[in-house]
């Protein structure tokens, strides 16, 4: 991608190449974000002070995630997005976890109620307001993206007609949003004194090297690095029941694979939608279990994810029977990696 190629500085340019909308949007944006940046982000995480990050380094990540998943509809050969397009996308991203000054629980609809008392800020115009809570309400939830309509017409603010796609941005931003989870939603200070119930989700966070979406070959590219004694090593878990180890603990590797299984179903679950911008057709993972000794190797795998069948995708069993060496039992057993 050019200099120029994402969503947030493709608006800039658009603004200063003096595009009377992306000027208004540009505008809009910025303050919005300054204003988040001040009053909310900060206490999102007061709130919740042992989840992950979801201020501002995880909005900018959301945002590059989704630039990335659109790079091709940002080309200059393309050029398939309107400033409206983009501008309802990186509102979107911008507000998306602010319900969490609520509480995990339902962030997605509560939303709602922190945007009706400030969104003169930047979005007054009612029906771009409607627009941007729908895609936002349907970042989460199982099945969430019923929530955003197919498409919707609407009026720019230098008063032109424009239809839009709800659904389809909700869609980048639900995917964009799930492989934006990596090691600098955390701190690895802090990461010794987070309470049991939240340190599985910090584990794997740092196990998330990098998370690549590449729409020139329709695929996601997820490399994770997983030490070798915590990818054995028994946490508290209270999501995937039918997963869990004895008394509510498993292994990080386990875990791992786990969530990688949800990525995929998100993948599988949002691509329909998002169809009318990108083709992500599989999630290429690579893991590494590594250890600090010099003397021991790494153990190095690749898998390709591509199943079809949403919503239960199911690659916990398989991934653990093509491959018995990462069982956790078996990876005890290895004197050399």
């Amino acid at each position: 991608m050019s200099a120029h190629k994402t969503l947030e500085s493709e608006l800039k340019y658009r603004a200063e190449s003096g595009e009377c909308d992306a000027n208004q949007f540009w505008h809009n944006f910025n303050v919005m974000k300054e204003y988040l940046s001040r009053e909310y982000y900060p206490w999102v995480q007061a709130t919740c002070p042992f989840y992950t990050d979801h201020g501002k380094v995880h909005v900018e990540s959301v945002i590059q995630s989704a630039s990335l998943l659109l790079s091709e509809c940002l080309s200059h050969e393309k050029n398939s997005l309107s400033s409206l397009d983009i501008f309802l996308l990186l509102s979107s991203i911008l507000w998306h976890d602010v319900g969490m000054v609520f509480g995990r629980s339902g962030h997605a609809e509560k939303i709602v109620q922190v945007t009706e008392e400030i969104r003169k800020i930047g979005l007054s115009d009612l029906a771009i307001y409607n627009i941007v809570t729908q895609i936002v309400r349907s970042h989460s939830g199982e099945d969430a993206l019923r929530i955003a309509k197919r498409e919707e017409d609407c009026t720019t603010p230098n008063q032109q007609p424009c239809t839009v796609y709800p659904k389809a941005l909700a869609a980048v931003m639900r995917f964009a949003d799930e492989i934006s989870e990596n090691r600098y939603r955390i701190s690895t200070t802090i990461l010794p004194t987070v309470p049991e119930g939240q340190k599985i989700f910090w584990e794997y966070a740092n196990c998330v090297t990098a998370a690549r979406p590449d729409p020139a070959r329709c695929r996601v590219v997820l490399t994770l690095d997983i030490p070798y004694e915590k990818a054995i090593q028994y946490y508290n878990c209270n999501e995937f029941q039918n997963l869990k180890a004895k008394k509510g603990r498993i292994t990080l590797i386990e875990y791992l694979i786990r969530r990688i299984e949800k990525m995929n179903n998100e993948r599988v679950y949002c691509a329909p939608h998002f169809s009318k911008y990108v083709c992500i057709d599989e999630i290429s993972v690579r893991l590494r279990i590594i250890n600090g000794s010099s003397s021991l190797k790494s153990y190095e795998i690749e898998e390709i994810f591509s199943d079809s069948q949403f919503p239960s995708i199911k690659i916990f069993k398989k991934f653990f029977n093509d491959n018995p060496e990462w069982k956790p039992d078996q990876l005890k057993r290895k004197k050399d990696l």
